[in-house]
């Protein structure tokens, strides 16, 4: 072989993975844009309404499937490559790194709802307590004293033979 086909084929070999490695490494910075760009959308203390919380859950939603949908794709592509266990676990460090920053979203999205969710309850007990002391006693009212029994109905205690006429 000629010194210019060695040439040829190491730069062919060399060129090849070039585009598949600038391909990857441009996905991968599209997944950790995702969940950056939520960071960005609501950052620590932006969500003060159950509204808000709501939508931020949709978006998390959304990015959560399209993070793990692009890093089992990545996972899958390193199983192709020498090295894989490395490969696999640098996937897994970036999936990881990137639902950190989902999850802080999202706890503060839930912490709002339930913190939202306890304000109602506690609106809606005071209103039961305003209205109960409103309405009327519907009970008898305890007297302290003892009842007579009715003169048509027997005592539990009279036998029925002890009736006097």
């Amino acid at each position: 072989m000629n010194a210019s086909r060695i040439f040829l084929l190491k730069s062919l070999l060399l060129a090849l993975p070039l585009p598949l490695l600038l391909g990857a490494l441009l996905s991968g910075a599209h997944a950790q844009d995702a969940s950056q760009v939520l960071a960005e959308r609501y950052p620590p203390g932006s969500i003060e309404t159950a509204r808000r919380a709501e939508a931020a859950l949709d978006d998390i939603a959304t990015t959560r499937a399209d993070v793990d949908r692009f890093y089992s794709n990545q996972r899958a592509a390193c199983f192709d490559r020498f090295f894989a266990t490395a490969c696999t676990n640098d996937v897994r460090e970036k999936r990881r790194a990137a639902l950190t920053k989902i999850r802080k979203i999202e706890v503060e999205a839930n912490a709002l709802l339930r913190k939202e969710k306890a304000a109602e309850r506690d609106r809606a007990l005071a209103e039961r307590d305003v209205q109960a002391k409103q309405q009327p006693v519907r009970g008898l009212p305890i007297s302290g004293t003892v009842r007579e029994p009715e003169p048509n109905t027997r005592d539990a205690s009279e036998a029925p033979g002890d009736r006097q006429p």
